[in-house]
């Protein structure tokens, strides 16, 4: 570098300048510094031998400076993994635009829908990798703009319905209107929703089908049915082998060793205590909520009829799938929130494991029975649904079997 400075005969002051374009202040790191004093690249260890220099307090390696500073912000970012289900950092050049997501104001979403952002995996917040903001956090913001923009708009609409609602039960609006009488129709408010993490809809779908074996094996008949179904739509390749053969051995008594293939399980059928033969059949029936899609697991668990509450616990295992803000939609939701009281913003300020803790264990909260909108499934007219087809068919003649078929 000093080779080329005197080849090109560049003034100190040029010099200078041009240093100070890439130089950072240490004074706006957010890494220790102590670790400066003693670097080559610290602007103080030529102040003190040089009439010019930039002075005291400047990194002169700018590339270094922003390796440390990067650092820092990602240990930062990784400090909020348990808060947040989004952490962006965001960098010189990225033009990123903060999108705050509020319950009041221009763009609030209302106190309703924000609690249900709180739960979504788009909310989270910004940690800045600029300069003149290094390491600062920006909070309770949205990633889905489309999302954002249709729930303030929905949220704006539900006010405009309120308040019309208020100016004709109070006569103003029957007199804008030309005397025209009350309804006494109240708006329905939007139902909140937002956008389930996946690494919840995995955990969901894996209890759905638990529960969904469980129901099988309790209701013979159901079962029965449920592998004629089946059958009939030739998804017999959904029975699943593994659940079965432990189902299996637990209901036969017997331990693994016979022979593989179809002469194996022969063998280990021919053994089986005759009393067990229906419930053997209605194991090999639940094997199959292993095996099915996720759209026919919801059709067989209406069919089923299965009861979230029945089978659902509230345990560290389901609830450390949550971060904090997903914890504390939640527990407004369910009513966590309400029964913890005071206590509740006292747990909510303490680390992941301690609000958990707290969570689990609020007297009088009827933890058996409550189950999340996020752990139920979705319910549909299954047979009623087949059975308005059915009618709507009666005018078409059936087709007659062909004879071999016959």
């Amino acid at each position: 570098m000093l080779a080329g400075i005197l080849a090109q005969n560049v003034p100190v002051g040029v010099l200078k300048a041009q240093l100070g374009r890439y130089a950072r202040r240490l004074a706006e790191a957010i890494f220790d510094t102590a670790q400066c004093h003693s670097c080559p690249h610290n602007s103080a260890r030529q102040a003190g031998l040089f009439a010019e220099s930039l002075g005291e307090g400047f990194c002169q390696h700018p590339s270094h400076f922003e390796e440390l500073t990067l650092q820092a912000v990602e240990a930062r970012a990784s400090a909020l993994r348990d808060e947040y289900p989004v952490i962006r950092i965001v960098k010189t050049g990225d033009g990123f635009a903060p999108l705050p997501v509020t319950a009041e104001g221009d763009l609030g979403v209302g106190a309703p829908q924000y609690t249900f952002c709180q739960g979504c995996q788009s909310f989270g917040c910004a940690v800045s990798a600029m300069p003149g903001s290094y390491g600062e956090v920006t909070r309770s913001l949205c990633f889905d703009a489309a999302c954002n923009s249709q729930k303030v708009v929905l949220w704006r609409k539900a006010q405009r319905d309120a308040q019309a609602a208020l100016d004709e039960t109070q006569g103003k609006g029957a007199a804008k209107a030309g005397a025209a009488k009350p309804t006494g129709k109240k708006p329905k408010p939007a139902v909140p929703t937002n956008q389930t993490p996946q690494r919840v809809v995995s955990h969901r779908v894996m209890e759905w089908r638990k529960w969904l074996a469980k129901a099988l094996m309790a209701q013979p008949q159901c079962s029965q049915r449920v592998l004629i179904a089946l059958a009939l739509a030739g998804r017999a390749a959904d029975l699943r082998e593994a659940q079965f053969r432990n189902a299996f051995d637990r209901i036969a008594g017997q331990a693994a060793g016979a022979g593989f293939g179809v002469r194996g399980g022969l063998q280990r059928a021919a053994a089986a205590p005759e009393a067990q033969l229906e419930r053997l059949l209605q194991a090999a029936t639940a094997s199959a909520a292993f095996g099915v899609t996720v759209t026919d697991l919801e059709l067989l668990l209406n069919y089923a009829q299965v009861d979230e509450g029945r089978y659902f616990q509230w345990n560290k295992e389901f609830i450390d799938l949550f971060t904090m803000s997903e914890l504390e939609s939640l527990a407004a939701e369910v009513g966590l929130k309400k029964a913890m009281g005071s206590g509740f913003k006292a747990a909510r300020a303490g680390k992941k494991p301690d609000f958990i803790t707290a969570l689990l264990k609020v007297p009088g909260f009827a933890y058996q029975g409550t189950v999340p909108a996020v752990m139920r499934y979705p319910r549909q007219p299954i047979l009623a649904a087949a059975a308005d087809e059915a009618e709507s068919t009666e005018a078409t003649p059936a087709l007659q079997p062909e004879p071999a078929l016959a």
